[in-house]
């Protein structure tokens, strides 16, 4: 299992290769679910939300990418990196009222915010 200390490495490492992909329309790198809320077990995904200044059609672009982001990662370190990208004015609209935007609003750690 991955230490808290060795934990925080990563994290801040894997917002940093988020940044190199989407570049200035990155607005916020979320951490959520049970690593979030600390009651991960080891055989817990890391969950990863991605806010970016983008449109859904503009964020098919970066599929490919985000997906060697979160592979790259998985190889490393041995753990499942589970990372979304959603449109920033998306979320901010609908996070007071669908239950899963609700819950990385109220319990996510942001680990990057332009």
């Amino acid at each position: 299992m991955i230490q808290n200390g060795e934990l925080n490495n990563i994290l801040e490492k894997l917002a940093a290769s988020l940044k190199s992909v989407y570049g200035t329309k990155l607005k916020a790198v979320i951490l959520y679910g049970s690593v979030a809320r600390g009651t991960a077990t080891p055989d817990s995904d890391i969950d990863i939300m991605v806010l970016v200044d983008s449109s859904p059609e503009e964020l098919k672009k970066y599929a490919d990418e985000l997906c060697d982001v979160s592979t790259d990662f998985a190889l490393e370190y041995f753990k499942v990196f589970s990372i979304i990208d959603i449109c920033y004015a998306e979320f901010s609209q609908w996070k007071h009222i669908l239950p899963f935007y609700q819950n990385v609003a109220n319990e996510g750690v942001v680990l990057y915010a332009a």
